[in-house]
């Protein structure tokens, strides 16, 4: 999300986005990417791919 965005959204100041971003960092809650933006971190569990060892198992069959 782009901090003009932030800033209008929330009504904060620059310095005010520029923080919450920071700790967001920090946390492990988003990562940036350079010349991309930032984006929120996978979370372990959260049905992306490569959590569960056979993602087609528990359908094998159901047809």
């Amino acid at each position: 999300m782009e901090m003009s965005i932030l800033m209008q959204e929330f009504g904060i100041a620059r310095m005010t986005a520029h923080k919450v971003m920071k700790a967001l960092r920090a946390e492990g809650i988003i990562y940036t990417v350079r010349g991309l933006g930032s984006f929120v971190s996978p979370r372990e569990g959260d049905g992306a791919a490569g959590d569960d060892p056979d993602p087609a198992g528990s359908m094998a069959g159901t047809e």
